[in-house]
């Protein structure tokens, strides 16, 4: 990356391109890192739109705000975000987890949308179906429609280059 780079630049070259070169890989080998950067951008764009961050307050803001930009109901959201972030985030792959006596799985797969659907199979399981790729490019391109929202994170400032 170039000296003086801009917000743009830097973030096509640290997230964009990594996360098209991870596409080209055989079979969707590339899935999980993909799904993994879209994760934390994801939550890098809502905390930074509702100026909320981790350990200060505002864990219920951010939610909100992403689950109704997917259509999604806030509890669904949750569910979602302890599936994938949680579970890529901390182990490096999604979670099984058991809600209110529900068992939510998960499955990925190129045909489905970049927003998660929740398929219902009986009373008591359900499964939240993702495309990372879409999901990838839904988050990537919400920075790019905005690119001064990567200036306005204030704990997580967008890093500089500079000469040494």
């Amino acid at each position: 990356m170039k000296d003086g780079a801009s917000f743009a630049e830097r973030f096509e070259g640290w997230f964009a391109r990594p996360i098209a070169k991870l596409a080209e890989l055989p079979e969707g080998d590339g899935a999980f890192l993909a799904l993994s950067a879209s994760l934390f951008l994801c939550e890098r764009y809502y905390r930074t739109v509702t100026n909320t961050h981790e350990g200060i307050g505002g864990d219920e803001a951010f939610k909100v705000a992403a689950a109704n930009d997917f259509g999604m109901h806030g509890d669904e959201f949750k569910r979602f975000w302890k599936v994938y972030r949680h579970g890529i985030q901390h182990q490096g792959m999604p979670k099984l987890i058991i809600d209110n006596g529900v068992t939510y799985k998960w499955k990925i797969d190129d045909s489905y949308d970049a927003v998660t659907s929740i398929d219902v199979i009986d009373a008591n399981n359900r499964v939240i179906k993702l495309n990372p790729w879409k999901f990838a490019d839904l988050m990537l391109n919400k920075f790019r429609s905005d690119p001064a929202i990567l200036s306005n994170a204030t704990l997580h400032a967008f890093a500089e280059i500079l000469s040494s």
